[in-house]
């Protein structure tokens, strides 16, 4: 289980999970910021759903970030440490 956090696999479900979640609250954002979906966006609309879509998506996925480094920082150390 612990070689799973720290290759590659590891790395792409935790940049596969930050992704699903960032691209989901964008779209959740920008439907509640674009009334009209006929026209093109202001820039300061795509940052008024491109922001909080970071933030929730940094919350969410957190958790499995903190749990990837530190089974990095534990597959470098000694094994008989």
């Amino acid at each position: 289980m612990k070689k799973f956090y720290t290759s590659y696999e590891g790395f792409a479900m935790k940049t596969l999970a930050y992704n699903s979640v960032r691209v989901s609250a964008f779209l959740y954002f920008y439907d509640r910021v674009q009334h009209d979906p006929r026209r093109y966006a202001k820039p300061e609309r795509l940052l008024g759903a491109a922001i909080p879509a970071g933030i929730v998506a940094g919350i969410l996925t957190n958790p499995l970030e903190l749990v990837f480094t530190r089974m990095q920082a534990e597959d470098m150390l000694h094994k008989n440490y």
